[in-house]
């Protein structure tokens, strides 16, 4: 029965997707909201918004052609994607005034891996919500370490493809859902469905 929902857990345990996600080729370096709302406190001119836009879709474009090259390894992926988003960077420079580009530097968040603090929320959703014991955390931050280490071993892994490190990563995923099957009870399993239909019914 436990087996019934070991698909609902990928979709609705967050901090465990979220790493998932990091290694796939997510070439948006900001939440398009986000980058919106301080590009607009910026009051750009019209000839900036025509030059930003272009700049991006020229960004976009050498990035969508990069996702398709299969045979590359994941260290020139890495250094090809850095490249491309290094230039973006340079174009922005040249076209925002001295003035913007501070206003834009003031901006910016903290940190800029907010993972951790995010999982450690999530978790803490997750307790109050499911009603998990102090042993399942415990459990849940032990299997989320060990993702962890597993995902920076392929990542580190220069010498794999990007198809390799695909299949690799579905293992870890796959691998991933039975650990949780284990950990959560039958009824906290049947809470996760009950979540997910109601976000469904929602949208």
């Amino acid at each position: 029965m436990k087996k019934f929902f070991i698909g609902a857990i990928a979709t609705t345990i967050c901090f465990s997707t979220s790493f998932a996600q990091k290694l796939q080729k997510n070439n948006r370096p900001h939440h398009p909201m986000q980058t919106a709302g301080k590009m607009k406190a910026l009051n750009l001119s019209t000839s900036q918004k025509e030059q930003l836009k272009a700049a991006r879709q020229n960004t976009n474009t050498q990035l969508a052609a990069l996702n398709k090259n299969d045979q590359m390894t994941v260290k020139d992926f890495k250094e090809s994607k850095a490249a491309i988003l290094q230039s973006q960077k340079q174009q922005m420079a040249g076209i925002l005034t001295e003035d913007q580009k501070n206003q834009l530097a003031q901006n910016k968040p903290l940190s800029n891996d907010p993972r951790g603090n995010k999982a450690g929320v999530n978790l803490g959703k997750m307790k109050e919500n499911l009603g998990l014991s102090d042993n399942q955390v415990t459990q849940i931050k032990a299997n989320r370490e060990a993702e962890l280490a597993k995902i920076k071993a392929i990542r580190d892994n220069s010498s794999l493809s990007i198809s390799e490190k695909r299949e690799q990563l579905k293992s870890i995923r796959e691998e991933q859902k039975n650990n949780f099957s284990d950990i959560l009870s039958l009824e906290q399993l049947i809470k996760i469905e009950d979540a997910r239909k109601e976000r469904r019914a929602g949208q």
